[in-house]
């Protein structure tokens, strides 16, 4: 609203502030401004004659020239891979067009039969009761499992139980809740047995169980101790571990671990889960190592279901380069995977590696350059010599060298230009939110090789402020 003239208008096509009830501030409007929200979806769903008349006009302009194309830019089907890389960079103008030319076929993917299940089998799922563990007993039902043994602390009890044992139904899958904490040895084996009182075999097993509550979810490896480990390692090794002894000795069709993202790249908050995941991963190797069938998952947010659907982080993990991966897609991923015989243990997810190299120092590791693009020609990232130019300088050349890559960091973070980056202004009030400083202090490790905590960026009062102490960490070698 700021940015137009006295008279002008605004036309806000979004709708996510509308649904949202968001607030607009007044202020820009004692300059006579008016502020139109359009809503092209609502308007032709009805049956209003403007919505007619507005494409018989649409039509004909058209049709005479008077609207020509937006500015575009076209790719063949071949090279879908650089146009997604243009348009991920914003190296574009306009529009990107795909063009399908019957004389060069995209190529296609087979999928993989999806896994065939015994309907006088049992197919058990801990975690199964809610969440994403709840979806993937629905997919084994849609699958053909007809019996399901749904396990978690508090089984029936579960606020979701009822609603999943219906929808098990609906699929023609009579679905059974077990009160079981996997992390308890004499408490996996009753599981166990119990299916075996059925007489319907157990064939399968997907260990979808975890503990992340909020506390836990936010704490250092230093601040944890034994008890706040366990809750969150248990489930994922000791669980794992107590239904792979118990299942060695019978012919499973599939034994699949639920592992993260975080096993893989690594997360500063999530140490437990971190371990307790790799843990989870090392059994499914052994399995395959003896000859047993063996699949472990890192899944990326699911974002449909969840911790993270629950938690509302689908938005954070989408900037951070994690896109959003719903249970249907995933679900079908799944039931791929468990029928490839050369999968262990994979990540599967949407991810833009480059955006997450910016955010987790982990993946700038050698073992991610596959997935990462050739490091762009930046003299601050090639030159590898600016601490000990800094070191060697007098004093107020090394502020200067400091403040120049300082300056020049915040400016490709913040996607501007070094001049227009105010010395004297705070920095939340430059553009920098906390997934900017992220990166922002990922970028001056790698410059100057010292650690400048996220916090410190997100509350400096401006680079001039800053500069110096940054300065004194170079010097200490810090």
């Amino acid at each position: 609203m700021e940015l137009l003239r006295p008279h002008g208008r605004f036309v806000e096509l979004g709708k996510r502030d509308i649904l949202a009830d968001n607030t607009l501030a007044l202020r820009p409007f004692s300059r006579d401004l008016s502020f139109f929200g359009v809503d092209l979806t609502s308007l032709l769903q009805g049956d209003s004659p403007v919505a007619g008349q507005m494409i018989a006009e649409l039509a004909e302009h058209v049709a005479t020239g008077v609207y020509r194309p937006l500015p575009h830019l076209t790719y063949p089907a071949g090279q879908i891979a650089e146009a997604m890389a243009l348009l991920r960079d914003s190296r574009h103008i306009g529009k990107i067009v795909i063009t399908l030319d019957p004389a060069e076929p995209v190529p296609v993917r087979v999928p993989r039969p999806s896994v065939a299940l015994d309907p006088e089998a049992t197919y058990l799922v801990t975690g199964g009761l809610g969440g994403f563990g709840a979806a993937t007993a629905l997919w084994l039902a849609r699958c053909g499992a007809r019996h399901l043994a749904l396990a978690s602390r508090s089984g029936a009890a579960h606020p979701e139980a009822d609603a999943v044992l219906a929808r098990a139904a609906e699929e023609g899958a009579r679905a059974t809740a077990y009160a079981t904490d996997v992390t308890d040895p004499a408490a996996t084996r009753e599981l166990v047995a119990a299916i075996d009182a059925t007489g319907h075999p157990l064939r399968g097993v997907i260990n979808a169980a975890m503990v992340l509550d909020d506390v836990l979810d936010d704490a250092t490896a230093v601040e944890l101790d034994d008890e706040r480990t366990r809750a969150v390692v248990g489930p994922k090794l000791d669980g794992t571990a107590h239904l792979d002894r118990l299942t060695r000795d019978r012919p499973l069709d599939f034994f699949v671990f639920y592992s993260s993202i975080s096993a893989l790249a690594g997360n500063l908050r999530q140490s437990t889960y971190a371990a307790g995941n790799l843990a989870g991963e090392a059994i499914i190797r052994q399995r395959r190592a003896a000859g047993l069938p063996g699949l472990a998952v890192q899944w990326c947010a699911i974002s449909d279901t969840g911790y993270a659907d629950r938690a509302g982080m689908a938005d954070t993990m989408r900037q951070a380069g994690f896109g959003e991966l719903d249970s249907t897609t995933a679900t079908r991923v799944l039931g791929e995977l468990i029928t490839d015989p050369d999968v262990d243990v994979i990540m599967v997810g949407n991810t833009d590696w480059p955006q997450t190299a910016k955010l987790l120092p982990a993946v700038a590791a050698p073992r991610f350059t596959e997935m990462l693009p050739p490091p762009d020609a930046d003299p601050h990232d090639t030159d590898r010599n600016i601490p000990e130019l800094v070191r060697s300088a007098d004093e107020p050349n090394a502020l200067a060298l400091v403040t120049d890559v300082l300056v020049s960091a915040l400016a490709t973070v913040l996607q501007t230009t070094p001049e227009r980056i105010d010395p004297d202004t705070r920095l939340d009030q430059l553009g920098l939110e906390s997934l900017m400083a992220a990166e922002l202090s990922s970028v001056l490790q790698r410059r100057l090789d010292c650690v400048v905590p996220t916090m410190e960026l997100a509350t400096a009062a401006g680079v001039r402020q800053l500069a110096p102490r940054l300065l004194g960490r170079v010097r200490r070698g810090a």
